[in-house]
């Protein structure tokens, strides 16, 4: 299955030495992800505060095979800005998290939304 995450930095693997280093607060010991580039962004400019105008945050598009996914991870804890269920991959099957690419939220912002003016 293909997902997408919200982060303030490009990296290539989810290593579990890196968990919690961010803003992850939920209940859930692992990774969050979304279904749609849009709930990735919102979370980058909502939670993580990325200037998207600026050049701040990153959208990751990952593949994960679905043994490994969990769906609808804090149910009705789940902010309903993302538009749709949030996603996890438990620590322990972190590896098994692939980064296709790596795109700038300003890149993803303005595919979906058009152009930002200077």
């Amino acid at each position: 299955m293909d997902l997408f995450h919200g982060t303030r930095t490009p990296f290539e693997h989810f290593l579990p030495q890196y968990y919690r280093t961010g803003e992850g607060v939920g209940n859930f010991t692992g990774w969050y992800f979304c279904d749609t580039l849009r709930g990735a962004l919102v979370h980058c400019e909502s939670y993580l505060r990325c200037n998207v105008r600026a050049g701040e945050g990153y959208i990751l598009h990952c593949r994960i095979d679905d043994q490994w996914i969990k769906h609808n991870v804090d149910a009705e804890y789940a902010d309903p800005i993302y538009g749709s269920p949030i996603y996890g991959v438990p620590l322990s099957a972190s590896a098994e998290i692939v980064v296709l690419d790596r795109m700038p939220a300003r890149q993803v912002f303005e595919s979906l939304y058009g152009l930002i003016e200077s």
